[in-house]
């Protein structure tokens, strides 16, 4: 009975109980210096987590690691850009 009502309230609010996609392979942080285009999609699926309803402590493994890489990389490309406009360099 609970359960028939709160799929009926989620049908009025809009509410969804899907959750952001998780079946990827696992990846690390010289992956996505190597392949800078593959960030922006998992960023993405990133965010998509961090917005969910689910609760940090039952998020999958894999989208954790694969954030945690993609941030890491992200931060290893602007240490080198600041480095190499500290150079001078293009």
């Amino acid at each position: 009975m609970l359960g028939a009502a709160l799929a009926f309230i989620s049908l009025f609010t809009g509410s969804s109980t899907s959750t952001p996609p998780a079946d990827m392979p696992l990846r690390d942080a010289k992956y996505y210096e190597a392949n800078p285009a593959e960030m922006p999609p998992m960023q993405t699926i990133c965010e998509q987590w961090k917005a969910s309803k689910v609760p940090v402590t039952a998020f999958p493994s894999v989208v954790v690691s694969n954030c945690h890489a993609v941030l890491e990389a992200s931060e290893f490309a602007k240490r080198q850009a600041a480095l190499r406009a500290y150079r001078g360099e293009k």
